[in-house]
């Protein structure tokens, strides 16, 4: 039976149980604040990032990806603990570098899955090929599996402040002023692709939960098996209301995943922001 790791980075959120697992190892990104680069959840925490953020809204946290370096680092170490073969979950390579520093470290033992997302996502995928390694399926086998569901999934997000996109410059000065002149929320779909569409361009709170659930179950409609995820900014509150209006999924669902945004995420979304989440397996 062959030996099998999986290596994702610190973008996809993961939950307790998978985070604690021998074969499971994640790849920090950088945190950014005034100069100083901190590994992902290692040397800062996402609470330290929002404060941060809040007590130098001038000065905003940044986030930057993986150095070749640790990649290569982290790919020894699973060598050396005897695995023969690794499979890679990697943050949207339209999102981040990081994608790129795991390609350069490719070779025939290794299998590299783009996300074309970020957070729960990732998340899932690792839940999912653990899953297949658990059925003692071939590295072989469970690489055609991923590649099956690679146009089976999407996300649905929602983001309550765009500030900290316009601070961070990832939405240019212009646009920034009219974002906070409209006052714009958008939902918005994460595809299969990586391609991001405008569900809506300004939606309130509770209406944007209605509306990622409904779209949720429309897409999930006659599927026998999914993986669902729930991400949150960190308000509690927020999270516990779309979990009870989202409870037929969740009990339908092979594998439910919930978390708080990491760091980088939390770099740009506010406390209210949330993305729902799936794979469809069949």
């Amino acid at each position: 039976m062959e030996k099998i790791a999986i290596l994702t980075d610190s973008t996809s959120d993961l939950i307790d149980e998978y985070k604690n697992k021998d074969h499971i190892f994640v790849l920090p990104l950088y945190v950014n604040i005034d100069g100083s680069y901190l590994k992902d959840e290692i040397e800062i925490t996402s609470d330290e990032v929002v404060e941060h953020n809040k007590n130098n809204p001038d000065k905003l946290a940044k986030s930057s990806a993986p150095s070749p370096g640790d990649c290569a680092e982290i790919i020894e170490e699973i060598r050396s603990k005897g695995y023969e073969k690794i499979i890679i979950i990697s943050l949207s390579s339209g999102l981040s570098a990081t994608y790129n520093v795991f390609k350069n470290e490719l070779d025939e033992d290794m299998y590299l899955m783009d996300s074309r997302n970020a957070s729960l996502m990732e998340s899932l995928l690792v839940n999912y090929a653990d899953d297949l390694i658990n059925e003692s399926l071939s590295f072989k086998e469970i690489c055609i599996r991923l590649d099956h569901v690679r146009d089976e999934k999407a996300a649905y997000v929602w983001v309550d402040s765009l500030e900290n996109l316009v601070k961070g410059g990832r939405i240019s000065a212009p646009l920034g002023k009219a974002v906070k002149f409209l006052n714009i929320k958008p939902m918005l779909k994460v595809a299969s692709e990586g391609k991001v569409d405008l569900v809506k361009l300004k939606v309130k709170e509770d209406k944007a939960i209605d509306q990622a659930i409904k779209k949720v179950r429309a897409d999930l409609e006659g599927a026998k098996e999914y993986y669902l995820g729930l991400g949150f900014g960190g308000d509690k509150s927020l999270f516990e209301k779309i979990e009870d209006k989202a409870s037929d999924l969740i009990k339908k669902a092979k594998a439910y995943h919930h978390n708080t945004f990491g760091s980088v995420l939390r770099v740009y979304s506010g406390e209210k922001a949330f993305g729902l989440f799936y794979i469809r397996i069949k």
